[in-house]
């Protein structure tokens, strides 16, 4: 996630537009997310700096899947024929999955 806007390759737009997969669920595994949080926190407001710690944490997290909802790559493969059916945002060394 270090590379916003990084293009969809070639092969993913191959494997997403033009593969169906049946039954079996793929799984896209967004990595290095923790990026997408320090851009989050540098764009919440003053107001929103004050806030206890935990607060604003929870505030640049939530804006954090907001961007990662919006990036490039996961709004072309989401339109496309076979998109996947969750995905995995990597953060350090922990993973969260969003259904």
């Amino acid at each position: 996630m270090d590379q916003y806007h990084r293009a969809v390759l070639a092969a993913e737009e191959k494997f997403f537009g033009e593969y169906d997969r049946g039954n079996v669920p793929v799984v896209l595994i967004f990595t290095k997310c923790e990026a997408l949080l320090v851009q989050a926190i540098a764009a919440l407001t003053p107001e929103e700096k004050e806030l206890p710690h935990k607060e604003m944490v929870a505030k640049a997290q939530h804006n954090a899947n907001i961007l990662l909802k919006k990036n490039p790559a996961w709004e072309m493969v989401q339109k496309m024929n076979y998109p996947p059916k969750v995905y995995v945002e990597l953060k350090g060394v922990c993973a969260y999955i969003f259904w």
